[in-house]
């Protein structure tokens, strides 16, 4: 995964235990979410899953680009999903659909909140954030 640091969005971490905790939310708690309350996800059944408003567009384009180094397909849905009690871990999403399948295939995390920021969790994170999950891969355990 690659971080970037660009003007209103930072995808590094704090630290070590933060990244983990991001992970952690996404495997356990997320991914279970998306695979069974996919349709209810798409038919806005839940606060925090919703489509991204065209207003946001140009970023997440720009922020794929950096992180993913792949142009998103202008017709492909855009989606925002968190699950509830995620510590406002966010994921990007694509939303391809087939009949009435739904795919949801992750393009980044969105660990503080920033796309739709909040009170919550705000803070510049250019400042306090400095920490890739390539500079965690050589544990010293």
């Amino acid at each position: 995964m690659n971080s970037i640091d660009l003007r209103g969005f930072n995808n590094f971490y704090h630290d070590s235990e933060e990244a983990c905790f991001v992970v952690y939310q996404i495997l356990n708690k997320m991914i279970p979410f998306i695979k069974t309350h996919s349709k209810e996800i798409i038919s806005n059944q839940y606060k925090h899953c919703h489509t991204i408003s065209n207003d946001k567009h140009g970023l997440i384009i720009k922020i794929n680009q950096l992180i993913n180094n792949f142009d998103l397909d202008p017709q492909i849905g855009l989606w925002e999903i968190a699950v509830s009690n995620s510590g406002g871990v966010r994921v990007i999403f694509g939303l391809y659909s087939n009949d009435d399948n739904y795919y949801f295939y992750p393009l980044f995390i969105d660990a503080h909140h920033q796309i739709y920021s909040d009170s919550k969790f705000r803070t510049d994170y250019s400042k306090v954030c400095k920490i890739r999950f390539k500079d965690m891969k050589n544990s010293s355990y």
